[in-house]
């Protein structure tokens, strides 16, 4: 069994695994509110599809693909195991490339291409708009000068609520 894959097949395999996850992740939010619905004919027939088509990366190859299953119980059920192969498939024709800093596929002659699927994305900071340093230290200070006429005030008031029954007892 060789242990790389051409550029096709690792592009074909990583559009079939996030198609499968996400189809994984609707079946299972249906399964755990009511498990034994019947599946739709629409949800069947992208099943059976996607099934079909991960055959090709799997170790064993069935050769007639059960019919997907009935509800979704069982259905969730077979599409984990379908993603479970690939996820083999996956670990067998990949390796780390120390100078990506990736887990990147395997292809002939040592060339070697991240899994783009396991990359993450990584938002860059936009650049500081003109002035934001000014706007941030003016707000800064205005909230300083709202605290400190605060505090002077309820000072203020807390001494006039404080002296104005004396007066008013000595009257």
């Amino acid at each position: 069994m060789r242990d790389w894959v051409t550029p096709e097949e690792a592009a074909r395999h990583e559009a079939l695994v996030t198609k499968l996850l996400r189809l994984l992740r609707q079946v299972e939010g249906i399964f755990a509110r009511r498990p034994e619905e019947p599946v739709s004919e629409g949800v069947r027939g992208i099943a059976a599809d996607l099934l079909f088509e991960s055959e090709a990366f799997l170790s064993r190859r069935v050769g007639v693909l059960p019919e997907p299953a009935p509800d979704y119980f069982g259905l969730a059920a077979q599409l984990g195991q379908a993603l479970a192969g690939l996820e083999t498939f996956e670990a067998r024709h990949t390796a780390w490339d120390a100078a990506q800093k990736a887990f990147a596929w395997r292809f002939p002659a040592g060339a070697a291409r991240p899994v783009d699927r396991l990359r993450q994305a990584v938002a860059r900071p936009a650049p500081p708009r003109h002035g934001g340093d000014v706007r941030t230290r003016l707000a800064k200070l205005l909230e300083a000068r709202f605290a400190h006429e605060f505090d002077r005030g309820f000072a203020e008031g807390r001494a006039a609520a404080l002296s104005a029954p004396e007066e008013e007892a000595g009257g």
